[in-house]
């Protein structure tokens, strides 16, 4: 079987092949999208033995290449994207460099983005099921929270901010999973390009009031894009965005929030109340991380029926249509992708009229909340949301569970591998504690590290115990980080730009290691890689 994330190629795949676009090691198949300062297009990675990896291809755009200030920039995303390492934020595979053009190949997501997906249901007058609506803000928040915390190698904080959270960067894929997308234009601490002064990035109907002031812009600017995204998703209605973009901007900074009601009267308080303090016009009193606003969801969501990803693959594929799915998800899984992306290009959106319902699992019967909340949204000031939420004084207390749950400790050595539970990302890290589990019927676990073989077991628990495991990892590749490289320099190797923050998965073997300054090959040395992580001295 080929490992996770690569397939064989069809033969109608690689008979097309030959005709493709060659950019560097990759075959272009077609394009996906196209911005301001990049393009993304579908590519095939060709592997040994007839096995090849789908990737979209971001490049640089031909009319911005030569420009230092947009290569820059480019770089400073390949930077950040390096490090962030999260099962809701797309899988950033290799930058590389092709003459003089930079490119970055990236994990392809079958799916849709929220603009997308939104608006046929808009006009098929379809809300969204709120508990959908929570679920998919909470996974976007949890993904932005791992970016706000980022730190560099010494633990200092970068001070990421995304700075265009929108629903165009918000993916849902077929097969349920929930993506942020597109840190172009993050800000970081440690970016080398610097936005002049007065220049605004983002979209300007995603912004939060203080970013018109000119104030000082953090994580809780990414916040209230994330609840405007979240009041849009509930209400099927664009918040501030106008006719003109001084209309949108007159309407973001004034920052007046119409009551959901307005739009849709089934959405229960204590989730209008969370879309309340993302909203906060004042950012003291708004939730002052993407973590607590993602508490407050999942705490919601305790109090109903959480959807699973099925549910949210049914969700996806009612609003894109059935064919739309099966085309792409056949090319995520590497099947006849040359012919399905030239069947997928010809699909408009009224080719699949909006069909979705609520998932099945959405016909039973709400749990019930006893009397629901324990709060007086008149008496309680807003400054509090982010209190109330983490000590749960706005709900009633749960009814007692029938029986005790159970506790899973996880640990790896090495440690930092990915956790996942019956098939689910959980979000964390080893060494992990996971409590709140079911001990009627054992738990399945799954360990991911790059450059390591994923690690699998199966235990079985007991109701009011906590149960450890603990699992070494079998090192299947290099781990190589350059040390005593530059800080406006860069390693060239395998035919991957590797930068000065950056660690890069080789198989085992001998490779040469250019150190590249400006451009230019300072020096080459000739370096041994092994399975495992290590680091390699490289200076000038």
């Amino acid at each position: 079987m080929p490992p996770v994330g690569e397939t064989r190629l069809e033969g109608t795949q690689t008979r097309a092949a030959p005709s493709l676009e060659t950019f560097g090691h990759y075959r272009v198949v077609g394009p996906l999208s196209k911005g301001g300062m990049a393009e993304l297009s579908l590519a095939l990675h060709t592997g040994v033995q007839g096995f090849s990896r789908v990737v979209a291809l971001k490049r640089v755009l031909p009319t911005h290449a030569t420009r230092p200030d947009f290569v820059q920039m480019f770089l400073d995303e390949a930077r950040l994207a390096a490090r962030l390492s999260h099962p809701n934020i797309v899988r950033i595979y290799e930058l590389g460099q092709d003459g003089d053009a930079y490119f970055l190949a990236m994990e392809y997501l079958p799916g849709e983005d929220l603009r997308q997906l939104m608006a046929p249901m808009a006009g098929a007058d379809l809300p969204i099921p709120c508990e959908l609506a929570a679920h998919v803000v909470a996974q976007a928040a949890d993904a932005l929270h791992h970016a706000h915390e980022l730190t560099d190698e010494h633990g200092v904080p970068l001070n990421l901010v995304h700075r265009d959270v929108s629903p165009s960067n918000v993916i849902l894929t077929y097969d349920g999973h929930v993506k942020v997308v597109d840190f172009g234009i993050a800000k970081a601490a440690s970016n080398a390009y610097e936005t002049a002064v007065g220049v605004m990035k983002g979209k300007l109907g995603y912004f939060a009031p203080e970013q018109f002031s000119g104030a000082h812009v953090d994580r809780r600017c990414d916040v209230y894009a994330l609840g405007i995204v979240l009041w849009e998703l509930l209400t099927g209605t664009r918040l501030f965005v106008r006719d003109s973009a001084a209309a949108t901007m007159a309407a973001a900074s004034l920052g007046e929030v119409p009551p959901l009601a307005t739009f849709r009267r089934d959405v229960p308080p204590e989730l209008k109340l969370i879309s309340d303090g993302a909203l906060a016009h004042e950012v003291s009193l708004r939730f002052q991380t993407a973590g607590e606003l993602r508490d407050a969801l999942e705490l919601y969501l305790r109090t109903t029926l959480r959807p699973t990803t099925r549910d949210v693959a049914e969700w996806v594929v009612g609003v894109g249509g059935t064919r739309r799915a099966e085309l792409k998800l056949a090319i995520a899984r590497g099947s006849n992708v040359v012919a399905a992306f030239r069947e997928l290009s010809t699909l408009e959106w009224d080719d699949a009229p909006v069909s979705a319902r609520p998932p099945s699992s959405y016909s039973r019967k709400r749990r019930s909340r006893g009397p629901v909340l324990a709060f007086a949204l008149g008496a309680v000031a807003l400054v509090g949301v982010a209190g109330a939420v983490g000590g749960m004084s706005f709900f009633e207390e749960p009814a007692p569970e029938a029986a005790p749950r159970a506790e899973l400790k996880l640990d790896s050595e090495p440690p930092g591998a990915f956790v996942f539970l019956n098939g689910e990302p959980t979000g964390r890290h080893t060494p992990v504690s996971l409590g709140g589990l079911d001990p009627s019927h054992p738990v399945r676990f799954r360990l991911e590290k790059p450059g390591y073989a994923s690690a699998t077991g199966e235990v079985p628990l007991t109701g009011g115990q906590a149960v450890t495991r603990s699992v070494t990892l079998e090192a299947v590749a290099g781990v190589v980080r350059f040390v005593g490289v530059p800080k406006n320099g860069a390693v060239r190797v395998d035919g991957r730009v590797v930068l000065p923050d950056m660690a890069v998965t080789l198989a085992p073997g001998r490779y040469d290691a250019e150190l590249l300054v400006n451009g230019r090959v300072l020096s080459t040395r000739r370096v041994a890689v092994v399975a495992g992580p290590q680091e390699v001295p490289l200076a000038p």
